[in-house]
């Protein structure tokens, strides 16, 4: 039987290689410590601002566009941004699905800014397209696009922290 000691944090039971591997506590715990320690820092403070639920005002087919827009933003790149959030770095270079189906694998830092960037600046076209009529459509187009920067900033961030991690590694 394999030996068992007592998460630092919650007392719960674990194997002693978990511990070696995680500074004495238990996955859950870890996940956590990473987490809270991530949203710390400038990149974790970004991506929960560009996470915040997006409401737009227009109604009808502008409204339709501007909502394929962003969700096409959310399953892309904040998924991408949301595993570094949880401290899961690894999944970002996993073979991936993007939101149109095309399958792609990251090969590094470096390829992971390119790719989001290349897809920030599609969003970012897109809706510069979108002929804004109404006070309330240039002001949905208007907070697309503050939030199409604030995913770029996000993304620079996240930049940061794989091509750092990818020097220690």
């Amino acid at each position: 039987m394999e030996e068992r000691v007592i998460c630092k944090n919650c007392t719960a039971s674990i194997l002693r290689e978990t511990a070696n591997r995680t500074g004495g506590v238990c996955k859950p715990c870890y996940h956590f410590n990473i987490r809270s320690t991530i949203g710390e820092t400038p990149f974790g403070r970004a991506f929960d601002l560009c996470n915040k639920l997006h409401r737009f005002y227009t109604k009808g087919d502008y409204k339709q566009e501007l909502n394929y827009i962003w969700i096409y933003l959310v399953s892309d790149v904040l998924s991408m941004l949301g595993n570094i959030r949880c401290g899961y770095h690894d999944k970002v270079f996993l073979d991936c699905k993007s939101m149109n189906g095309t399958r792609f694998k990251l090969r590094d830092a470096e390829h992971f800014r390119e790719w989001c960037l290349a897809r920030l600046e599609l969003a970012r076209s897109k809706t510069n397209e979108l002929n804004a009529e109404t006070v309330e459509e240039q002001t949905d187009r208007t907070t697309l696009l503050q939030k199409v920067d604030l995913m770029q900033t996000t993304v620079e961030l996240a930049y940061e922290i794989l091509r750092n991690r990818e020097i220690y590694i």
